[in-house]
C-alpha cells in the first residue's frame, strides 16, 4: 500500500507541472500544509491520467481520519474531460471516476472533505452513503475593470475606502511575524484560539513566496500603527483572500477593506477573478457580500464509519 502511494504522489507531481490546477491541489502546497500525511487517488484510461483526488489522512486516538488539510478552501476530484464531451457524458464519467475515488480511499473511522466550488456533481458520493452540506463562498469572477468593480462596492464600503485613503497608507511587505501576530488578534476578538500554527503558516509563506504567488498588505497610518492586514495567493486565474489580520485598536478605520481593495486592484493585472474565501459566520458574510461579489456554493462531504463517532455525533448533534 505505501508503494502505491509513493507512485501516486509521484504520478500526481508529474501531472501538477502539467496542468494549471488551482493552487490548493498543487503538490507543493500540500506538502506545506500536511508535510508527508497526504495522499491522492488517481484514474487513468489508456495510461493517462483524467482523474485525481488528493486528501490528508491523520489519527486522532483510535481514529483514522481523511480530512481537510488547514488553510485550503477546497480539494475534491479534478477530471479532465474530452474536449468534445456532451454535458450528459461528463456527467457519466463523473460518476465512474468518483465511484473508483471511493473505492480507493483507504479505511476510515470519519471523513471530512470540502469540494473546491468548481467540482458541483457530489451525486456519485450520496448513492455511496456519503452526506453533503452546502456551503458559499463570495467570488468576484471579472476584475479586469476595477473602477467598475469599486462601483458596484456598497455605498459604505466606498465611502469607508475613501475615508481610509485620507488616514492610512498601504505597504506591501515580506514581515510574516508581524502578520501572523495580526490574525492571531482576529480569533482572539472572537474569544477562540487561532486554529492553526505560526510553523505552518511560515511554510505556507516560504512555499508560496519561492513561487511569487503571494502579497501580505499592511494599512498603516502616519505613526506606524498597523490597523489591517491582508494575505493574498494566486494562481493562473483567480486570487483568493487566504488570511486576515486587524488591530482591535483601530477596529473602525476601514482598514480592512482598504487592504481589501488594493488587493482586488492589483490582483486585476495578474487574474481574472477574485475569491474572498466566503464564511458561514453572520457578520464576516455581511461584511464580504458589501463588495459585490457572487454567492457561489460548493459542497461539504462527509461520511462516518465508526459507531462510536456516529453515537458521539447524535447525543451532541455534530455534523
Amino acid at each position: 500500500m505505501e508503494d502505491k502511494r509513493i507512485n501516486n504522489i509521484k504520478e500526481y507531481r508529474s501531472f501538477c507541472k502539467e496542468n494549471n490546477l488551482p493552487i490548493f491541489f498543487n503538490d507543493w502546497w500540500l506538502d506545506a500544509v500536511s508535510k508527508d500525511k497526504w495522499n491522492v487517488c488517481i484514474y487513468k484510461k489508456n495510461n493517462d491520467i483524467i482523474g485525481c483526488m488528493p486528501y490528508i489522512e491523520s489519527k486522532k486516538i483510535i481514529f483514522s481520519l481523511i480530512k481537510m488539510p488547514p488553510l485550503t478552501s477546497g480539494l475534491g476530484p479534478i477530471i479532465i474531460y474530452p474536449t468534445d464531451a456532451k454535458y450528459a457524458s461528463k456527467l457519466g464519467i463523473d460518476k465512474k471516476v468518483c465511484e473508483y475515488f471511493i473505492s480507493e480511499l483507504p479505511k476510515f473511522d470519519n471523513l471530512t472533505l470540502r469540494f473546491f466550488n468548481t467540482f458541483t456533481n457530489w451525486l456519485p458520493f450520496y448513492w455511496k452513503g456519503f452526506k453533503q452540506t452546502t456551503r458559499y463562498t463570495y467570488i468576484l469572477k471579472d476584475i479586469a475593470n476595477p473602477e467598475l468593480i469599486f462601483n458596484n462596492f456598497r455605498d459604505k464600503t466606498r465611502n469607508e475606502i475613501r475615508k481610509a485613503e485620507k488616514k492610512l497608507t498601504i505597504e506591501i511587505t515580506d514581515d510574516i511575524n508581524a502578520f501572523y501576530k495580526l490574525n492571531i488578534a482576529i480569533f482572539k476578538r472572537q474569544n477562540i484560539p487561532i486554529p492553526y500554527s505560526f510553523e505552518l503558516v511560515k511554510r505556507i509563506d516560504d512555499a508560496c513566496k519561492k513561487r511569487n504567488c503571494r502579497s501580505i498588505y499592511f494599512a498603516k497610518d502616519t505613526e506606524g500603527n498597523i490597523h489591517a492586514s491582508a494575505y493574498i495567493i494566486w494562481d493562473s486565474s483567480c486570487a483568493y483572500y487566504l488570511m486576515s489580520g486587524a488591530n482591535t485598536e483601530f477596529r473602525n478605520s476601514g482598514g480592512v477593506s482598504l487592504v481589501l481593495w488594493n488587493a482586488i486592484k492589483d490582483s486585476s493585472k495578474k487574474v481574472k477573478s477574485f475569491d474572498f474565501e466566503g464564511s458561514m459566520i453572520e457578520p464576516i458574510e455581511r461584511f464580504v457580500r458589501a463588495f459585490n461579489a457572487e454567492q457561489v456554493t460548493y459542497h461539504k462531504i462527509t461520511k462516518t464509519n465508526s459507531v462510536i463517532l456516529k453515537l458521539f455525533k447524535f447525543f451532541t448533534n455534530r455534523e
